[in-house]
Order: C-alpha cells, then structure tokens, then sequence
C-alpha cells in the first residue's frame, strides 16, 4: 500500500478503531480498509461477511477443495475470533442490525421500491405472479451464481433477478462504447440479450431485460433524478477515497466523470481472495435510483448515490454508474439500436425453438422491421419482450396492438421542396392527394375512453402526456363528440393552435404556457385531421378518405374544435397548389400537407404519402430545416467583450449510424439570444421564460459566406480564455453543464471542424438557408452524393429562425434529407442551365 497523504490518513483515523471493532491484526486491518477505500463502515461490513460465510463454509473466490491462500493462513486466527463475537449476543453484528453502523447491503438492498414507473411497472405481476422458488439462473455466462434464497423472501421482486448483474450489463456497454461501428454495437446489445431469451419465466425475463434496457438508453426512471455534478462528484470522494482535485484532474485529462472516476477505482488494490459481496443487480441499481427521485434534499441524494458507488465492483460499473447518475451514457444506442438487437436476438432463437415454419425463415432484416413497426402502434418495452419470450413474433404481432392510453409513435411527412416534387409523388403513387393547412402549433393525440369513469388523456408528439397544460383543449374534443353516435373510445392526432378570436397566433405564443395550465394561458384551439381507433377498433390500416369520413361523422365542429382546412386534389394542378399555399401562408400558418388519400396511417415513419411544403419556398429560400447546436467559438471584437460565443457549429442526425453529422456554422442572433446560450450551455441556466423561441432581430440582411477561417477566434483570445483558473468545485459543476469537457468520441459527433467548446445535443433549432455546396469541413450527407473526395454537405447563408423546444434532438432533420435536398438542387440547377 503507498504511502500517499490520502492512504495514511484514513489508516491513522480508521486502523485503530476497525481493529477494536473487529478484533484483527494491523495487517488484516490494512489490507479491509484499503479493499474499501478507507471506509470504516463498509470494511466491517465486509469482514462480517466474510466471517459469516466462512462459518457456513462459503468461500465465493476459491474453488471447492482449493487451499487456503496466504492471507486467509495469515489471518485463521482473527477470523475466528471474529466468528465468535458474531456468535455472541454482544456481536458487532447484532450492533449493526441496531443501527449504531449502517449497512446499505442488508438494510436496503431487498427493500421494495416506493414508486415504479410506469415503463417497468410489472414489477407488481410479478409479486403476484406466484412464489419466487421456480426461478432458475440464465443461462448466460456470469460472473455470478444463483443466490440462496429463504422461502419466506422468496416473493420478492428484487430476488428474480439478482442473476443479471449490473456488472454483466457495464461490461456490454463498455463493447457497444469501444467502437464506432453500429454492427458491432448491435452485436454486443444483441449478445447481452440473447443470454435471457432462454428463460423458462418469461415474465420475469422480460422485467429484468426492460430494466437493464432503460439503463441502456440512460432513461432508467421517468422522474429526472435531480442528481447535480458535485453531488456525484462528492460521493465519488466518499466511495473511492480521492480528493476533489484529484478527480478534477482526472476530469480534465479523459473529459469524461465516468472515465475520471474508473481510473482510479483501477487502482485500488481490491480484496481478491476476501471480497464475498455479490455483485449488484439491475433491478437493485433500479431501486436506488428510484429512491433518488423522491429524495429530499442534497444530503439525502448523496447517501443514496455513494451507496450505488459503492455497490461497484469494476471499472467498468463505476464508469456506466456515474455516466447514468449525470444522465450521459455516451454509447451510441438510441431507441431504434435497442429494438434492432432485440429483433437479432430473438430471430436467432426462433430457429433454434419450436416456432412457426414462417418464423424460422423469418430474415433479419424483417424480423427489424416487424419489431419496431410493433413498438410504434404499442411503445411498451416490456410487453413487447414478454410476447416474444412466450411465442416470438407471431405472439408479438396478436398480442402488442394498439390500445388506448399508451400513446402511438405519430406520422411524419417528408419535406419537399419544390411544386415539381408534388407531382411526381402523385404519378408515382398514382393517388389523388388533400392540400392541408400546416398549422404553426403542437402536435397533439387524444386519447378518450369511457369504461368505468369517463377519461380523456393528451400527449405530445414524444409521447409524454400534456393534458394538465392543455385542459381546455380536453373540454373542447370532448364537447365535439356527436351525441347521437355514442362514441365510447377513440385516438385523434391533432394540433394545437394558440388563437386569439378567429386569427391564428405564432407557434411563441403558445410556448408561453405553463406545465399546469390555471386558465390564464393564451387561448388555444383544436383542429384535428386524422383518427387511428374508433370505439375498440383500429383504424391505421384504412385509407386516409375512409379515417376523413369517420372523423366528420362522430365530431362536429365547435367553438374550440374544427376541421383543419383542406382542399381536395383529384389531379395535380400547380395553380391550385400554389393559390392554397399562398391563401394558408396569409392566414399564419406554415405552408401546407399534402396527403395521398388511399395511404394507411404509417405509425412512426416519415412516410412518401405525406409531404410537407413550408412557406419559406414562397419567400425564395429553398427551405428551412431542424439542426442540432454542437459546439462553438469564442466570439472576437465587440463579443469577445460581452463573452459571446459565435459562431455556432450546428449538425443534422444520421439516424443510420445515431450520430450528429455537422453542417454550418451560424453568427445571426440577437445579444438577448447570445446571452441566454452561453449560460444555457456553460452553466446549464434553462432558457428564461419570457425569452421568445423566435429571434426577432431587427437586421434581415442576409450574411457573407462562410469561409474556412469564418468565426475563429483570435489566437491570444483563445491563450486567455484557456489559461483562467477555476476552481475545482466549478469544474465538477460543469459536469451539469451542457458542455462536454473534451472533444466527443466520433462515435457521437462526426465533423472536421475544431471548436475550443462542445455542447451536449440538447436542443433543436429552425434554421433557414440560401442554397447547399460541397464541403471538406462539414459531414452531412457524406457517403449519399457521388463525389470522389468523399466530401459532405454545407449550408450557404444559415440563419437562425427560432428554437424548437417541441423537438428532441433525434427528430432533428436526418442526413439522408440534406442528401437529397442537395440532389434536388443539383437537378434544378441542371434544368435552368438547358
């Protein structure tokens, strides 16, 4: 053991009063307090357990028959001391139990959870499900057998699945994080998930997967655990015993607090022959953290978050705890990766059990697709599991339908960006089309069932539910239902306007209102445009004219309620579509919808039966689209001054590879603007309320041309702003920033471009542009256009327009879009030059 400031101190302050506790040698005394970092408390814990165990006869790091290794001979004669005592009525154990030295092990590790989210909430079918004795270990290879159980704990929901360690799940994302490549991610998902497709209880196997599977997509609780980077950086002091510069240095050497924190749990020298600890559960990490969200004050969170710490017995737990404590997994996976691996599994099992002949030549290309069009009609992970547990996909298609209150991943349209391509969707499809107005408001699906108690629930197009902010727009669906056709169930899409009288107000306005709306808000208005379920049956499989006819019939229009405007298209007819799109554009909306009429409702895809035509291609502009802040520079001149930041470094998402391709740089905003992002993305300040999500500057010139040396700060600039000193503390808090330390893993971000700051992609942002051009700086749409370089593609001339607080940074637009955009482009260019 070195001899460092840090080792010495505890083993002067702790040594001593460990040896009086648990009556050992000097040496044995070292060697418990080092094994677990200097804490007092947990080395008695860890040295009862040991005691206890070797009572029984258990010795869980040596096989049966093995001989004894130097430091269990050495110390034969304490441990029988420590036997003794336990055996006493005056035991230390017996203290323990009383509460004089607290044991997370035995005192809250089989504790029931208060609260259980609603995405693993079969935590009660399982408690009913029967006892727990017939559970049997996967048939994965672990690092950890089955636990002994007495049958009076036997019920226990925590005890299933106390064979999936979180170490097993730290250890595959550990995989998925090495590489770049989304195969090999998939692989390592997929090899994780096929150790549990064997388990003869499916129900609980498909309770454990969904648990580690939250965690792989950092969502493991549906609260936000209100977890600020001191305070895990505080409990990481307490569980690794290191000091706050220490770990502040090792934040600034990996940029990462995870990467910080398992450097120096890899140099502990950790109890090998002594260390019984079973290694912790997914279900048990689930519980903590879950008790972390209704815990009050930053005390209370602390001592919860250092007894997960110290749970971990690799580096690699220790890293995924903390990266999933300050919710960044830096993995790579998204919900589609999840979904894509969970289909791989279960494909190779269905050759492998008494499936369907159908199944068994099942490919895996549309066992993917079968998979993920189920979750977006039924996005409830856990029943999608436990269907393919109990009869693969055949089960999954019968059982995962549509149902009311478990919201639908919505329809999107594909934008167009030209009359011309209007045309050719119609020949192609040959379909007759309807022109709809694009309302400028929040997408919204109304779900009403009347059972045993009348409820109507809203949610949003993430598929979070809205009904406490819009409680008039439940009174006013639910006023237009046609009396005389006794509708008991129905799913509406809609959107939400903000009104004031008969005239349509900008989408800012309604950004105005609160979470929990008190009827002061600005006033709102529904107007809707399609149904998927009527009265107990779906309806996504019928034609668009068909849904139209239904939706006219059971609702009348009202005072809050209407039909979205429209107008039928037999044929195409560029007057027609060009009068309409100019007629909504003066009415305040944002363009138009054109919907082939014979299409189906395409749940979750951005569908070629949809096509948007924003008003933007009227005003000259080829389009606007959705991107994604990455990063930034530090402004020169007047902004310097001020400590703006520009320019910004903007990108689009590649759903392909779940990545952010970059694509501009942008320098259009407002001072106000400027201000609200730089503490928006250093300090994590939220955006203030009274900050309208449209910049409204007053200068509409139109900037210069990026060039390569656009934006850059100046170099002594730069000397500066690196050479301040903060203070350790403000750097741990940084963690809760928006910024990442370091330079993101191209596993995450992939441009050429070099900003001293990179942000976290947190947000969405409406941006328009001139016109697109090859780039060696920008990623966007690399690998879609032929070009030999390989080069991506850039925008000319971006301007910021408004930030999009309705959107997730995943539902930016893709790079496949900016492909063909510039395609597009391409081709009209050459039809101008003839």
């Amino acid at each position: 053991m070195s001899n460092t400031p840090d080792s010495s101190s505890f083993l002067f302050t702790c040594l001593p009063a460990l040896q009086a506790i648990c009556n050992v040698s000097e040496q044995r005394g070292k060697e418990l307090l080092e094994a677990t970092n200097g804490s007092l408390e947990r080395a008695v814990d860890l040295h009862l357990h040991q005691a206890r165990d070797e009572k029984q006869g258990l010795n869980p790091t040596r096989s049966h028959g093995a001989p004894p290794s130097a430091n269990e001979s050495d110390t034969d004669e304490s441990k029988k001391r420590v036997i003794a005592r336990v055996s006493s009525t005056d035991s230390p154990k017996k203290r323990l139990k009383d509460g004089q030295i607290h044991s997370f092990f035995k005192s809250n590790r089989h504790k029931p959870s208060p609260t259980v989210p609603s995405s693993i909430k079969a935590i009660g079918d399982v408690c009913n499900s029967g006892g727990m004795s017939s559970i049997k270990c996967s048939t994965q290879k672990s690092s950890i057998a089955p636990t002994k159980t007495k049958s009076k704990e036997s019920h226990h929901p925590v005890e299933a699945s106390l064979e999936m360690s979180f170490e097993n799940l730290a250890n595959t994302l550990q995989k998925a994080s090495d590489t770049t490549k989304r195969t090999l991610k998939l692989k390592a998902l997929k090899d994780f998930i096929s150790g549990y497709v064997h388990e003869s209880d499916e129900r609980r196997a498909a309770f454990r997967l969904t648990g580690a599977l939250s965690i792989v997509l950092g969502n493991p609780v549906e609260e936000s655990l209100g977890v600020s980077g001191r305070t895990v950086s505080s409990a990481l002091q307490d569980s690794l015993g290191v000091s706050s510069r220490q770990l502040s240095k090792g934040y600034r050497q990996y940029g990462d607090l995870g990467d910080s924190a398992a450097s120096f749990f890899q140099s502990k020298k950790y109890f090998v022959s002594h260390n019984p600890l079973q290694s912790v559960s997914v279900v048990e990490v689930l519980n903590a953290l879950r008790k972390v969200t209704v815990a009050e004050g930053k005390n209370a969170k602390k001592s919860i978050v250092s007894k997960l710490l110290r749970l971990c017995q690799s580096r690699n737990e220790v890293r995924f705890m903390v990266r999933l404590l300050i919710g960044n997994m830096r993995i790579g996976c998204n919900m589609k990766t999840v979904l894509a691996a969970i289909a791989m599994a279960f494909q190779s099992h269905s050759k492998e059990k008494d499936f369907t002949a159908k199944e068994k030549d099942f490919t895996e290309k549309a066992a993917i697709q079968l998979v993920q069009k189920t979750h977006d009609i039924c996005p409830n992970l856990e029943k999608i599991l436990r269907a393919l547990l109990l009869g693969g996909f055949e089960k999954m298609e019968n059982d995962c339908k549509m149902q009311l209150f478990t919201p639908i991943a919505p329809m999107l349209a594909t934008p167009t960006h030209s009359i011309a391509e209007i045309d050719q969707a119609m020949t192609k499809l040959q379909k007759s089309a309807i022109l709809e107005w694009k309302y400028d408001g929040v997408r919204c699906q109304a779900h009403f069932g009347d059972g045993n108690a009348a409820k109507c629930s809203l949610y949003s197009r993430h598929l979070l539910e809205t009904t406490a902010q819009y409680p008039d727009a439940v009174r006013g669906i639910l006023d237009a239902r046609n009396k005389s056709k006794e509708v008991h169930s129905f799913i509406i899409d809609a959107e939400i306007v903000a009104v004031e009288g008969t005239r349509l107000l900008p989408f800012q306005d309604l950004a105005t209102r609160k979470k929990k709306d008190d009827g002061t808000g600005v006033k709102i208005k529904v107007f809707c445009f399609d149904l998927m379920y009527l009265d107990g049956k779906s309806c996504v499989a019928l034609p668009l004219w068909k849904r139209r006819d239904l939706l006219r019939e059971h609702f009348n229009e009202t005072h809050d309620f209407a039909f979205v405007s429209s107008k039928i298209l037999q044929t195409f007819d560029e007057h027609a579509v060009t009068d309409y799109l100019g007629e909504s554009m003066r009415q305040g909306t944002e363009g138009l919808m054109v919907k082939m009429l014979g299409g189906d409702y395409e749940a979750g895809t951005r569908s070629q039966s949809w096509l948007k035509v924003k008003g933007d291609y009227v005003e000259g502009f080829a389009d606007t689209i959705d991107v994604v802040p990455i990063g930034a520079w530090h402004g020169t001149g007047r902004k310097a001054e001020k400590g703006f930041l520009s320019p910004i470094l903007l990108a689009v998402y590649d759903e392909d590879e779940d990545v952010y391709r970059s694509i501009c740089r942008c320098m259009t905003f407002t001072d106000t603007m400027y201000t609200a992002m730089r503490n928006f993305y250093q300090h994590g300040i939220p955006y203030p309320s009274d900050l309208s999500p449209i910049e409204n500057e007053t200068n509409k010139k139109i900037g210069t041309q990026d060039s390569e040396d656009e934006g850059l700060q100046d170099p002594s600039f730069a000397a500066v702003a690196d050479s301040k000193d903060s203070s350790e503390e403000e750097l741990l808090d940084d963690v809760s920033s928006n910024c990442f330390a370091n330079r993101p893993t191209s596993a995450f971000i992939v441009t050429n471009e070099q900003p001293p700051l990179w942000f976290k992609p947190v947000e969405v942002w409406e941006i328009s542009f001139a016109d697109m051009s090859l780039s060696r700086q920008h990623t966007a749409g690399a690998g879609f256009v032929p070009d030999p370089d390989g080069r991506g593609i850039a925008l000319r001339f971006p301007r910021f327009k408004r930030r999009r607080p309705d959107k997730a940074p995943w539902s930016a637009t893709t790079s496949a879009q900016i492909a063909a955009m510039f395609l597009n482009q391409a081709k009209q260019m050459k039809s101008s030059a003839r």
